[in-house]
């Protein structure tokens, strides 16, 4: 009897660490997962956001030419996207941030609804990892530059809601608009 039990006891030393080391690695194996499913969902914001960035950028210069009202809401639907991502950030920052409000500003810029959870998770564990830091940083640099371009957008907007625009001055905002666009092309080549 002390026999069978003590090979019961020796089966479960021998067998016990192999169950333990399987464990973990399929632990380790579901957190990878979850992280590259959550980068890859950034990686896939970050083309909606260039190219809400780049849209914005056109309908802008259009308005600016067309004063056409239409124009102008296809620049404010554009815009969106990178002001819905910069909502999100912000809020991810503070220091006891609103989950809710993070979802509507990542939804609010185009993400697939099942996505979202995953980049605020990514965002809240990983926000001080080199990786992140460093694309959090470039975010906010792009976030300036959206800002600057929105700027030039409000000053179009009253120039031409004025009645009688000026076109030395139209065209001296949308000259502007080059540089703004060479800015974030780089800071979206570095996100990416």
């Amino acid at each position: 009897m002390k026999t069978r039990h003590s090979g019961a006891r020796l089966y479960w030393l021998v067998i016990g660490p192999f169950l333990i080391v399987v464990a973990l690695l399929a632990a380790l194996g579901a957190t990878s997962a979850e992280i590259l499913s959550a980068v890859r969902a950034y990686v896939g914001a970050e083309s909606l956001w260039s190219k809400g960035q780049k849209d914005a950028i056109h309908h802008l210069a259009t308005y600016a030419e067309s004063h056409d009202p239409i124009d102008f809401q296809k620049y404010l639907t554009a815009v969106a996207i990178p002001l819905g991502d910069r909502t999100a950030r912000l809020e991810l920052q503070r220091p006891n941030p609103n989950r809710q409000v993070a979802h509507r500003g990542f939804l609010e810029a185009g993400n697939h609804p099942g996505d979202v959870d995953p980049m605020i998770w990514l965002f809240l564990n990983f926000q001080h990892v080199p990786f992140m830091a460093e694309a959090i940083e470039i975010w906010t640099e792009g976030d300036i530059g959206i800002a600057e371009m929105d700027a030039v957008a409000q000053q179009v907007r009253s120039l031409v809601l004025t009645g009688g625009p000026n076109p030395t001055q139209l065209r001296a905002l949308r000259d502007q608009l080059p540089a703004i666009d060479g800015k974030l092309a780089v800071l979206e080549e570095r996100f990416s």
